[in-house]
């Protein structure tokens, strides 16, 4: 829901804003297609969202894995190496490159059928839901089809995912005492500052990635043929200002969501690890 307000926030064409701000979008997206209308596209991250987390966790533990491969080796009877906070966020801009071929087509889907505006039924509705809106991007381009705005996808998870994945280790580290288990709670407050941190730096980058991919999937028939044209373009259609379009609901929705993914996953690794009850407080 509030991810459908960012994104229609974000599409809006300078000059001729439909929207105020988020409440707005919100009261004129209900009149006039109901609460469905805030809902477009969710079956997209719904679906994609177990391999898209799995994957993310699974390439940031690799990732880690590696970069402690790479460390010298300790003389016998000496501690094994730890990561650095360096380490930590290194590992999450590797984890973001590559997620970026997981998400891409997740997001593209999720922002062609939320930047449809009225009824379900009306003309100029191009797609009719998540898996339409694949089959017929796949038919008429190709895989290439589902990679729309995949530079500016990469471009933005590699800082993004190395903010997310650096900022709740070093909170983890804060909020723990030494030799001490991080609690589910202190995962869940670390998760929501790296929810925070996620979009509060580069915003402006996904702005230009959610440009990008609300185009048509026809190269001839967009406004901007790269990334680089998007952001000069957004630049001076709008300000500074423009790349900030829809900042405060993804905020919004960050902040909690990420907070209670990471706490799941703490929670999760405690059961899996055969820890009591007592200890996930």
């Amino acid at each position: 829901m509030v991810d459908t307000i960012k994104v229609r926030l974000q599409t809006q064409v300078a000059g001729a804003e439909m929207y105020s701000g988020m409440m707005d979008c919100a009261r004129k997206t209900l009149a006039e297609e109901g609460l469905a209308g805030l809902y477009k596209g969710a079956a997209s991250p719904l679906a994609g969202a177990a391999a898209h987390n799995a994957f993310l966790f699974l390439i940031n533990g690799l990732a880690k894995s590696w970069l402690l491969s790479l460390k010298p080796p300790r003389a016998e009877g000496d501690p094994p190496h730890t990561l650095s906070v360096a380490d930590q966020f290194a590992a999450g801009a590797i984890a973001g490159g590559f997620i970026s071929i997981v998400e891409t087509p997740i997001d593209l889907f999720k922002v062609k059928l939320q930047v449809q505006r009225g009824a379900k039924d009306a003309v100029g509705h191009e797609y009719s839901g998540v898996f339409d809106a694949a089959g017929k991007v796949f038919r008429a381009h190709g895989i290439r089809g589902w990679y729309q705005g995949v530079t500016a996808t990469i471009a933005r998870n590699v800082p993004a995912f190395s903010l997310y994945f650096g900022s709740f280790n070093w909170a983890t580290k804060t909020l723990t005492a030494p030799d001490e288990r991080p609690t589910v709670l202190t995962s869940f407050l670390a998760g929501s500052l790296a929810g925070g941190m996620f979009w509060a730096p580069i915003y402006p980058l996904e702005m230009v990635k959610t440009v990008m991919q609300s185009q048509p999937s026809e190269p001839a028939a967009r406004k901007y043929a790269s990334t680089i044209a998007a952001t000069r373009g957004i630049l001076a259609d709008s300000g500074i200002a423009g790349f900030y379009r829809g900042y405060l609901p993804a905020v919004i929705r960050a902040v909690p969501v990420n907070g209670a993914i990471f706490a799941g996953f703490a929670f999760t690794k405690r059961i899996l690890d055969g820890n009591s009850d007592d200890d996930m407080h």
